[in-house]
C-alpha cells in the first residue's frame, strides 16, 4: 500500500489536559519536550537511560530482537522485526478513508470494550458522541470527544485478539 498512515497528532489549546487524557484512558506514554509538544509512544515497553536501550513488553516483545533486512520478492530491500512471525499480525500502517464533512483530523483506536474504554473517557473530561454500534457485521464501533473536542473512533478487538 503506498503511503500508508504511520503517524497521528492531537492538538488543543490545553495541551498539558490532552496528554493527560490520553496517557489516563489509553495507557500511552508520553515524552514531553519543553516547547509543550510530546511524542506519544502506544507500545508497552521500557528505557534503559544507561545505555539507551529500549525493551519492548507484553504483545510488543516480537520488536526486541531488531530488525532484519531482506528482500521483498520483487527486488526491493525491505524490513522486519526478526521475531515478527511471532506477531499476530503486522500492519505497516493503518487504513483510512475520506468524507463529506467540516475540516478535521481523526483516527480509530483498537480497545477491548468500547462500554468500559467510553466510562473512561467520560472520567477523564470526555464524552460519547457515538454509542456503540455494529458497524459491518463483527465490526464494533463507537465515538467520543476527548476535552478539546477532538472527536475521534474507538474499535472494538476481533474477538480472536480480546480473548
Amino acid at each position: 500500500m503506498p503511503h500508508p498512515v504511520v503517524h497521528f497528532e492531537v492538538f488543543g489549546r490545553d495541551h498539558q489536559r490532552l496528554q493527560a487524557f490520553y496517557h489516563e484512558v489509553f495507557g500511552w506514554e508520553l515524552f514531553a519536550f519543553p516547547n509543550g509538544y510530546a511524542l506519544v509512544e502506544t507500545e508497552p515497553h521500557f528505557h534503559d537511560e544507561a545505555t539507551g536501550a529500549t525493551t519492548y513488553t507484553g504483545d510488543a516483545a516480537f520488536m526486541n530482537e531488531g530488525v532484519v533486512l531482506e528482500e521483498d520478492g520483487g527486488g526491493m530491500p525491505t524490513w522486519r522485526y526478526r521475531a515478527e512471525s511471532r506477531r499476530p499480525y503486522f500492519s505497516a500502517g493503518i487504513g483510512g478513508g475520506i468524507g463529506p464533512g467540516g475540516p478535521s483530523v481523526s483516527f480509530s483506536i483498537e480497545v477491548g470494550d468500547l462500554d468500559a474504554t467510553l466510562a473512561r473517557i467520560e472520567t477523564h473530561g470526555g464524552r460519547t458522541t457515538e454509542a456503540p454500534h455494529e458497524a459491518a457485521p463483527g465490526v464494533w464501533v463507537a465515538g467520543f470527544a476527548d476535552p478539546e473536542g477532538n472527536v475521534l473512533g474507538l474499535v472494538r478487538e476481533p474477538a480472536e485478539q480480546s480473548a
